[in-house]
């Protein structure tokens, strides 16, 4: 089996490794409008937990998408998944090491966050 290109792509301030059957440069394309789009939301919601980003970027690219299957529909077969990028094929970066306390003040800290209203 022929292995694919891994491209080193930036989002959010974390780096990821992609391995896409899409051309390089398309997938950094699409690595910059995810960052662009997590950046805008960060900068308008005066947000900086990367959960809550990611998750209101989500269902704002999943708004851009169902809008054009619903003024495209003749294109509906561009959105499938068969056409997207499978989670195996996202390389994260291995997480530090973190001592016990650590793990439990960054664990109350995103139990805080989720605990304050919804945006």
């Amino acid at each position: 089996m022929e292995e694919r290109p891994a491209v080193r792509v930036a989002i959010f301030g974390n780096e990821y490794t992609i391995r896409g059957e899409a051309n390089a440069d398309y997938i950094r394309e699409l690595a910059r409008y995810v960052d662009g789009k997590m950046q805008e939301i960060a900068r308008n919601a005066n947000l900086s937990i990367p959960l809550k980003v990611s998750i209101l970027a989500a269902i704002n690219l999943a708004d851009e998408v169902y809008r054009l299957r619903v003024t495209h529909p003749e294109k509906t077969d561009l959105f499938s998944a068969e056409n997207a990028v499978e989670p195996s094929q996202i390389e994260t970066p291995a997480p530090p090491d973190l001592d016990p306390m650590a793990i439990l003040a960054l664990t109350k800290h995103i139990e805080d966050a989720l605990n304050q209203d919804p945006v």
